[in-house]
């Protein structure tokens, strides 16, 4: 038997509201969040505590990059108000502390895994300061300079630390 045309005009009706109803559903489902994945973002003080009582090396380095993740972000905001960087304003060393915390504990650490994953983080961060750098002013771009040189070096280590990791006796 051949549909007609009232009939074919009954299918693709009624399959279009079934299409519509799944598509309603779904977005609902994707805008409600897991409860476990809608918490809020650690403050900078609870991240230096969890640092601090942390003994696993590797749970250290990991939040030794969150660490450096929220100084990056208050130097965004920083540079956003469009108040001027002098080598006096107190935004860049704690950053650059923070840096020197992510080395010491990635050497802790002496995992190739964590190693990779501080490197894509600070691969991440020269490209996120390179745009900083380009939204700054001229007399702001040297401060931005010596950070970055400093996380490229810091890359530069952790990738031949990947590359030649310590042989095991």
């Amino acid at each position: 038997m051949i549909a007609g045309p009232r009939q074919h005009l009954r299918l693709s009706a009624s399959t279009s509201r079934g299409t519509l109803r799944a598509a309603v559903i779904l977005l609902l489902l994707c805008l409600s969040a897991p409860p476990g994945q809608a918490a809020e973002p650690k403050s900078l003080e609870l991240l230096e505590q969890a640092f601090s009582q942390q003994k696993d090396s590797r749970k250290r380095a990991r939040i030794a990059l969150e660490i450096l993740d929220l100084h990056l972000l208050s130097i965004r905001s920083f540079v956003a108000t469009g108040t001027m960087m002098e080598e006096n304003n107190s935004i860049l060393p704690p950053y650059t502390a923070a840096l020197a915390r992510l080395s010491a504990a990635n050497s802790e650490a002496a995992h190739t895994g964590t190693s990779k994953n501080i490197e894509v983080g600070l691969r991440r961060h020269s490209r996120e300061l390179e745009q900083i750098q380009i939204s700054v002013s001229s007399d702001e771009r040297p401060l931005i300079e010596a950070v970055m040189k400093q996380v490229l070096q810091l890359r530069e280590a952790v990738l031949y630390s990947v590359m030649h990791p310590p042989s095991k006796k």
